[in-house]
């Protein structure tokens, strides 16, 4: 007992030696923020990231936020990349390619626009083509949510106005 008591201990004290902490929340230069994006997913996953875990509020109008975030465009696609030995696709690369802006009040752009592109690979089967698309729309998906956490970083990184 006393042995697994150290144990825990000096883990504890070695995670704490090499920088390691939470995250906790975000600091953000700004109160409150305009979200506008043409997909709901990320509407949904940029309000709940900054509503929970941020100092800033999430407002419903242009006109009650210090900034707005502006999703321009979002472009998903599926590209074959690899070809099995009866000639079809044996693999597909999936891309999202998001393009955003921050922009104050007075129309001053804080972050030009930005392009976020992410990709991941999947392997085609054709007799398991219905689990290729749902498989697909889980990656699609999966895609999204890393998107809304590389717009919160940037975020972060915003200096004070």
């Amino acid at each position: 007992m006393r042995r697994r008591g150290f144990c825990v201990m000096a883990l504890t004290l070695l995670l704490g030696a090499c920088g390691f902490q939470l995250r906790g929340t975000s600091e953000f230069p700004f109160s409150t923020i305009y979200i506008q994006t043409p997909n709901q997913q990320m509407t949904v996953g940029l309000t709940r990231y900054i509503r929970y875990g941020s100092n800033a509020t999430v407002v419903d109008s242009p006109a009650q936020a210090d900034v707005q975030l502006q999703v321009l465009n979002i472009a998903t696609g599926s590209t074959p990349i690899g070809i099995n030995p009866q000639g079809q696709p044996g693999e597909y690369d999936l891309t999202t390619v998001t393009t955003f802006q921050l922009v104050d009040v007075h129309g001053k752009v804080l972050i030009p626009p930005t392009r976020i592109s992410l990709s991941r690979s999947l392997p085609y089967n054709v007799s398991l083509a219905q689990a290729f698309a749902s498989e697909s729309v889980l990656l699609q998906n999966d895609m999204i949510k890393d998107t809304v956490e590389q717009i919160i970083r940037r975020l972060e990184a915003v200096k004070s106005r």
